[in-house]
């Protein structure tokens, strides 16, 4: 059976690379990736948004919490359409 997903979602956009989370921070580099695959993916714009607004208020204390904040202060919301198709062995 064939299948077929078409979404969109939502992903942020830092100097040309793409926001991810990040388990363990050296650099700013860490929360970063050329591969879109990889970013942190919002389902509404909203919620990127508001990603980036609870950041505006944070008063860094520690090295990863400069970097977001550095990040998210600059970042751009880029729409991403994912399509999917696929089949299902019945």
């Amino acid at each position: 059976m064939l299948f077929e997903k078409h979404q969109n979602v939502y992903v942020l956009k830092y100097m040309n690379k793409y926001f991810k989370i990040a388990s363990y921070v050296n650099s700013p580099i860490d929360y970063l990736t050329d591969d879109v695959s990889e970013a942190t993916k919002y389902p509404f714009k909203q919620s990127a948004e508001a990603v980036i607004e609870n950041f505006k208020n944070v008063e860094p204390r520690y090295g990863s919490e400069i970097y977001l904040k550095e990040i998210m202060s600059k970042a751009e919301i880029k729409n991403l359409v994912i399509d999917l198709k696929g089949y299902v062995d019945d």
